[in-house]
């Protein structure tokens, strides 16, 4: 910092041009000071917090003697520069005064700690605080206090207009004259009044007047109301409402009124008030609310409790975006009980509300996944994810692997078929996990028979049959099948939710055996068989086979049924003019088939026909010996067919409106798994989203313009897709695109990219880097046999990897990587990424600053090139850092990197550096 005393501040050996450019410097350096603090909007907290006290003092003296042209008075106001150097340093003093003041030193000897000469002063003021003791009570003495108080109350009544504070302009150019300063911010006299009145409420508060501070804070929220964007304004808000609160309530208190509002309230009226503020209501009312209902007698005292509980951890999950502390994970983790209640509240208080935006719904997302994967029983996690809330929050992924999870846990093994059950068992938990247990259907036959006869069927409440159809069965049958029934079925649409598509199929055809042995009369065939027929859809549908691969005989028994099936459903409801999502499946698994004759003109769905036309196409695509190309006629026929199938052109035929829904598409791409169909879909889709949103993702990559039309049809005029749908076809569309990459071997990773630029532009470039680590993992293990992490492997190939480097570790795949790394701050390993992908100047740029490197060797091996090492050699060399260039150094006249031991001889990227580059990303990252 800067001597300014007068006998110091000129050295009379020097001229008196060398004593102006002395002048010149120490402007300047005083205001590349104010620069910096102005970037932290002029926060005395951050002053305090970052520059020492000593630096503080030193800094201010020069800031006001800047512009003392006229005797020290604090009426000689002479320019706005002026006033705020005057207020800034009154307002430096109250501060540093107050600090001494509210921090008490608290009692107790002072006692000293620590090792190495270091010491902590139990029961005293901070080491920092004693250094500085002199400066602190200084200011905190009661002179100073009412000098300040005195020069602030004056200042208030001398200011009377707007008034400029410097610009990053001035400040960058020293223009601090008088001529300048309406050039600067504008700062608006209710601003500023706020602001002294603020720390004239300060000190009210610390002189105990609490009536003076309670009208200083009534004053400050009414001017700040009529401010729209505050420039000037800096204090505590949470400390400002403390301190508001508090001369509330001890005026309050000494007036002897109640201010109390809920003291008359019942705990369910105070749950209420909680649950109808989510998340709005801040943390302080929120604890007054919770201790009231805790301390509240009655009926239903924990109920509200609990309910209160939760909306309190909504709130801040909502509102600040923390998540759960330990204690409510410990109770989600065991308590089914308080996941079904909260997310009984997220369905009624929180959702469907107009405060609802984008950041409360990922906010909500991340919690519901995280109480979710934490659940340990796995009976209970079955019921919680087929709530509505967790089918919306959670990704398809987190559900498919919870849902695996409860299948692993809850079907461990087969059951013992000699299990006895005597009249004495208490142990319902294990009857009930016996009979989970049991898949064949003998052993659920024998399970059923010894319930029966024991008459413990009807403790087990929890079979209950949801589907319609088969509930109907169940009450046509004869009283004494009921049980069979409704255990069979219960255990089918077990197996078909946890996707054991052929245990279902055995468990019905062994119903329908049992049915045709005890005659009975009422039985429906036919809505057995729609059953049936539904399950090997599913089944199809879920294993995404060629239709080369598929069972001829199964197909063939579907498309028997198939008519059978629409018109029963015809005559048992009239209203069911269009088939329901479950036919609409069926239907796409039938064009599975290519040879397929089923046709009905009566309920054909434009989707079908269209489904039909592009599965051919891309039969006689792939068929052909060009290599499989779409031809230009075909692919502008099937384009336009399908933007009039999603978009209205101004058709006022209900049927067609209703015919062509997004869900439609999304199911299509689902369970027709074709890479070009979800390519074709997917750009379709994309342009919609270009058109209705100014979204600045770049989809280059998505599809060439030999293959797609880059441009929508001219006749589109009004989309039927609004963006909430549009998002959501385009994240399940590349989640189906992901996984034709996972199983393809051949695959070159697309729409890993296309993921993974629509990540980078929504700010996760974490989640980014994992999906292109993840799938270049997938794609080394597969190519050469070997674990990426694996250094010595008896299979290891030079060959296999060499091919490996050549074809999957592309140019795009290296530049998205240094992009994902340079917005996670890991400069070295991104300029790397970058000096991968040939942009030599993107890494450059990022190895000029020597302080971003860490100099670790490691990394400079994995670069294999002379010129950048000398590079950051000359670099290192010019900014003083001698340790870090002579490793580099070193490292350039080794004969691993330079053989010929000349300089100027330039090695290329080899395979194994990049390799090693790779596992070194793998391994940071926890890829395997």
């Amino acid at each position: 910092m800067l001597q300014t005393k007068k006998d110091q501040k000129i050295d009379p050996e020097l001229e008196e041009e060398d004593q102006k450019d002395l002048e010149t410097i120490r402007r300047r350096a005083v205001f590349l000071i104010l620069r910096i603090w102005a970037r932290q909007k002029w926060s005395f907290d951050w002053l305090h917090k970052f520059v020492p006290l000593k630096d503080q003092v030193q800094f201010f003296r020069t800031y006001v003697s800047l512009y003392k042209t006229a005797p020290e008075d604090v009426n000689a106001l002479l320019t706005d520069h002026h006033l705020f150097a005057n207020l800034f340093n009154l307002r430096w003093e109250v501060q540093v005064g107050l600090k001494r003041h509210f921090v008490r030193k608290p009692p107790g000897p002072v006692v000293p700690s620590g090792s190495s000469g270091y010491q902590k002063f139990a029961g005293s003021l901070p080491p920092e605080w004693s250094a500085e003791n002199k400066i602190y009570d200084k200011m905190g003495k009661k002179e100073i206090f009412q000098a300040n108080i005195d020069k602030l109350k004056t200042m208030k009544s001398d200011i009377r207009c707007a008034i400029h504070l410097p610009s990053e302009e001035q400040l960058i150019g020293d223009l601090w004259e008088e001529s300048e300063q309406s050039k600067g911010l504008k700062i608006r006299l209710e601003e500023m009044q706020a602001q002294i009145l603020y720390e004239l409420a300060e000190v009210s508060m610390l002189q105990l007047k609490f009536t003076e501070a309670n009208t200083y804070f009534t004053k400050i929220d009414e001017l700040l109301k009529t401010v729209d964007e505050k420039i000037f304004v800096s204090f505590d808000k949470k400390k400002h409402e403390g301190f508001t609160r508090a001369c509330s309530a001890v005026l309050a208190k000494r007036a002897g009124k109640n201010t109390d509002s809920y003291a008359e309230k019942s705990a369910a009226e105070l749950a209420q008030v909680i649950l109808d503020n989510i998340p709005s209501m801040n943390e302080m009312a929120r604890h007054t609310l919770m201790t009231k209902i805790q301390n509240s007698s009655g009926r239903g005292r924990g109920a509200h409790l609990r309910s209160a509980r939760v909306a309190n951890m909504l709130c801040n999950v909502l509102s600040m975006g923390s998540l759960p502390d330990g204690k409510i994970l410990a109770e989600s983790r065991t308590s089914p009980n308080y996941l079904t209640k909260t997310f009984q509240i997220i369905q009624e208080n929180v959702l469907d509300k107009p405060w609802f935006n984008k950041t409360h719904q990922d906010r909500l997302r991340e919690l519901v996944r995280l109480l979710l994967s934490g659940h340990r029983k796995a009976s209970s996690l079955s019921d919680l994810l087929a709530h509505p809330v967790a089918q919306k929050f959670l990704s398809e992924s987190g559900l498919l692997r919870l849902k695996s999870r409860v299948e692993t846990e809850l079907t461990p093994a087969e059951p013992d078929a000699n299990f006895e059950i005597n009249s004495n068992t208490e142990d319902k938990n294990k009857i009930r996990e016996q009979f989970n247990q049991a898949v064949a259907p003998r052993d659920i036959h024998t399970l059923v028979d010894k319930l029966k006869k024991l008459n413990m069927l009807r403790q087990m409440k929890y079979i209950q049959v949801r589907s319609i159809n088969l509930r109907e069965i169940v009450m046509m049958i004869q009283v004494q099948l009921r049980p069979y029934a409704e255990a069979f079925f219960y255990k089918e649409e077990q197996l078909v939710a946890l996707n054991q598509h052929d245990a279902a199929l055995a468990i019905l055809e062994h119903l329908q055996k049992l049915f045709k042995e005890k005659n009975e009369p009422y039985f429906s065939e036919k809505t057995l068989q729609v059953e049936q027929t539904r399950v090997m859809m599913l089944k199809i549908c879920k294993e995404r086979k060629p239709a080369e691969q598929l069972d001829s005989g199964m197909i063939k028994k579907i498309q028997r049924t198939v008519g059978d099936i629409i018109q029963f459903n015809q005559s048992r409801a009239e209203k069911m003019k269009e088939p329901g999502p479950d036919w609409l499946q069926l239907g796409v698994a039938i064009l599975l088939d290519e040879s397929t004759s089923c046709r009905f003109d009566k309920y054909k769905d434009p989707l079908m026909s269209f489904a039909q036309k592009l599965w051919n196409m891309v039969n006689r695509a792939n068929k052909d010996q060009r290599g499989g190309m779409y031809r230009t006629k075909e692919s502008h026929a099937v384009w336009n067919e399908l933007c009039g199938s999603l978009l209205n052109n101004g058709k006022d035929d209900l049927d067609y409106r209703r015919a062509v829904r997004p869900s439609i598409v999304v199911t299509l791409a689902k369970y027709i798994y074709n890479r070009e169909i979800i390519e074709i879909l997917l750009t379709f889709i994309l342009h919609l989203k270009r058109r209705d949103s100014d979204s600045g993702i770049n989809y280059v990559l998505l599809a060439p313009a030999d293959k797609l039309p880059q441009n929508p049809p001219k006749y589109i005029v009004n989309p039927v897709l609004n963006l909430m749908a549009i998002n959501d076809s385009v994240d399940l569309l590349l989640q189906t695109g992901m996984e034709y990459d996972k199983l393809d071997p051949s695959s070159d990773g697309k729409f890993f990219v296309i993921k993974s630029e629509v990540l980078l532009q929504n700010g996760k470039p974490k989640e980014a880097l994992g999906l292109l680590l993840d799938f270049l993992a997938r794609a080394c293990y597969r190519m050469t046999g070997v674990q990426p992490l694996s250094l010595k492997d008896p299979k290891y190939c030079p060959i296999k990897f060499n091919e490996f480097i050549e074809r999957r570790c592309s140019k795009t795949f290296f530049k998205l990587i240094g992009e994902c790394l340079e917005r996670i701050t890991h400069y070295t390993s991104a300029a790397i990424a970058y000096f991968y992908a040939e942009d030599h100047s993107k890494a450059l740029e990022l190895v000029k600053n020597p302080e971003r490197w860490d100099g670790m060797v490691v990394w400079y091996e994995c670069i294999w090139s002379v010129d950048l090492l000398e590079f950051f050699c000359a670099n290192y060399h010019q900014k003083g850092l001698i340790k870090k260039r002579d490793e580099v150094k070193r490292l350039i006249q080794s004969s691993k990197i330079n053989p010929y031991g000349s300089k100027k001889q330039k090695l290329n990227i080899k395979n194994n550096k990049t390799l090693l580059f790779l596992r070194k990303l793998w391994r940071l990252h926890s890829y395997s």
